[in-house]
């Protein structure tokens, strides 16, 4: 992917970090130091607040990574080729070839994503409830709601989100034409996406806070799937 710089090769796949993923990373750690922990977790040094969030992104962003391999795995699994996974501004995306991939591969492929998410949000919880540190209590109540989130996000029925990739799999199999299972899956996506942008929109007029996020996730959302068919 343009713009991206190669970190390492693991299980033959190159892992790349897009520039945009520097943006994210400062405004997120910033975010959760000066006002998500402190409201959570009040009466902490400063010093101790931006070193939660700083382990917090980078955390983030390994589940990220670990979602993504797991659809990389599915896919080598089944004989797919994949050449790269980018971390990019709104997540992860692998680079997968998906010329003549059968409709039951793409829908294991794209369900893998979600389910490791929340086996990683189980995981989180199960740590942040029997912990009895502060520090990473902190760091796992965020994270287990963001694993969740992630999973629940990516199982909207609207490409190219995994939901929409496990729909369009539905449809293609039913179909018998991929080109018509594509235009419906995206039609799915364009919507959804256009319901985050008038959500975040509404949440920015009414002075709610993560308006902005949802108007640039589903401007990229609506642009990445009109790209995508």
């Amino acid at each position: 992917m343009r713009g991206a710089t190669k970190l390492f090769r693991v299980f033959g796949i190159d892992v790349q970090l897009h520039f945009s993923w520097w943006f994210v990373f400062a405004l997120l750690a910033w975010s959760l130091s000066t006002s998500f922990f402190p409201i959570y977790f009040p009466g902490l040094e400063n010093k101790t607040y931006w070193i939660m969030g700083i382990i917090s992104v980078l955390l983030l962003f390994t589940s990220v990574l670990l979602h993504e391999l797991s659809h990389s795995l599915v896919a080598k699994a089944k004989k797919v080729k994949v050449e790269s996974i980018t971390l990019f501004f709104f997540g992860g995306v692998a680079s997968i070839d998906d010329e003549d991939l059968k409709p039951g591969a793409e829908f294991l492929m794209a369900i893998a994503g979600p389910l490791f998410s929340l086996l990683l949000f189980g995981i989180f919880y199960l740590i942040y409830s029997l912990n009895g540190n502060i520090f990473w209590t902190a760091i796992t109540f965020y994270l287990y709601q963001l694993n969740l989130i992630l999973a629940l996000f990516n199982l909207v029925p609207g490409y190219p989100l995994d939901g929409g990739r496990a729909f369009r799999a539905i449809l293609y199999a039913y179909y018998k034409d991929i080109k018509k299972a594509t235009r419906i899956s995206v039609l799915g996506g364009r919507t959804f996406a256009i319901f985050l942008i008038l959500f975040g929109l509404i949440s920015i007029g009414s002075g709610s806070g993560g308006g902005l996020w949802l108007v640039f996730l589903g401007g990229f959302l609506y642009f990445i799937a009109g790209r995508s068919y």
